[in-house]
């Protein structure tokens, strides 16, 4: 799902970067999938388990609103994903598991 979007989420962490050249952390985003259609609604950041600068995380969560999963699913479903920004002192970007989406879950 996410790697339709990976270089949008790497231009987001570019981003930040420019204002905050440490910039790095995790984004973990809440959503709902709907059922039928699979689109991705209520995308919004999780501040408990969320560590990156605030600038990051709006841009990561306008970059996942409104995706679609295909095919949809049964029923809606409340799902989330974590997403590890290093910093560019470590590695450019988001991480490879981010890209793969490997960290996406249902609740």
């Amino acid at each position: 799902m996410l790697s339709t979007k990976s270089a949008e989420l790497n231009t987001c962490y570019d981003n930040a970067v420019k204002t905050e050249p440490a910039a790095a952390g995790k984004v973990t985003v809440l959503f709902t999938v709907e059922k039928k259609t699979g689109k991705i609604s209520n995308v919004t950041a999780d501040p408990a388990r969320t560590t990156a600068p605030q600038s990051l995380v709006t841009c990561v969560v306008t970059a996942i609103n409104g995706l679609v999963l295909n095919p949809g699913d049964q029923r809606d479903r409340q799902c989330n994903v974590r997403i590890r920004f290093r910093s560019a002192r470590s590695s450019r970007g988001c991480t490879a598991a981010a890209r793969a989406a490997s960290g996406m879950t249902s609740v």
